[in-house]
């Protein structure tokens, strides 16, 4: 079992969080040094705008703390907890501390840690998509792993001119589409309507409720309403 910080990690040291968020799934998403585009093979595939460092936790909970307090948590709503995270996780990484075979944190110039505590001793826990090519994931109680990682891929140059596009599109768009009303997300929604394309277009849709005060009008995978529904409901 390795529990040492592998180099490829400890390289983040140094480096100013450039982007915290929550996932779907109330996980946490911390990204380091420059935001670049990414190619993620996982799944169906997807291009995003990423840090160079980009951490997700998996199967593990976490926690914000600051001045000795619990700020958030995996705990809270996002609602509460995603602009704390946005706030909170804005200085450069002093360092990665494995407290235990099953524990992680990591420790900012601003007083603030983040605590990553394993849930699953077969899963997942935390995964690190590196500057170099080289993918990085924890699993609780059995320690590090890394292998060399096929994700990033060059763009070509009509890519890089749709991708500089759809940059410019997303920071218009994101503040233009409805937040969500405490309930699940459009992207769940049977009436939602995904717009073709790639990169930043993967985060917006179309809504075909004509029952809700959305109908055709443009919405995030994250926006949200009273009238979601998970099929299309026939007259």
């Amino acid at each position: 079992m390795n529990i040492q910080i592998p180099d490829n990690l400890r390289k983040m040291i140094g480096l100013k969080c450039c982007a915290a968020k929550l996932t779907l799934d109330k996980g946490l998403r911390i990204e380091f040094g420059k935001q670049v585009f990414r190619y993620y093979s996982k799944g169906q595939g997807k291009e995003v705008f990423r840090g160079e460092w980009d951490l997700i936790s998996k199967w593990s909970s976490w926690r914000v703390v600051q001045d000795s307090r619990i700020a958030c948590s995996a705990c809270d709503g996002e609602e509460f907890s995603e602009p704390l995270v946005k706030s909170l996780l804005i200085g450069k990484l002093q360092n990665i501390i494995q407290e235990s075979t099953f524990d992680l944190s990591l420790v900012f110039d601003n007083g603030v840690k983040v605590e990553f505590f394993g849930i699953s001793d077969t899963d997942c826990a935390i995964e690190v998509w590196c500057s170099d090519n080289i993918f990085v994931e924890f699993i609780a109680g059995q320690g590090w792993t890394e292998k060399t990682s096929t994700s990033c891929e060059g763009l070509t140059k009509d890519e890089e001119l749709l991708a500089n596009h759809s940059e410019k599109f997303h920071q218009r768009w994101d503040d233009l589409v409805p937040q969500n009303e405490n309930c699940s997300f459009c992207m769940e929604c049977g009436f939602f309507m995904p717009i073709a394309g790639k990169f930043y277009f993967w985060d917006y849709g179309l809504c075909s409720n004509e029952a809700s005060n959305n109908d055709g009008k443009l919405v995030g995978v994250k926006s949200g309403c009273k009238v979601f529904s998970k099929s299309i409901i026939k007259d």
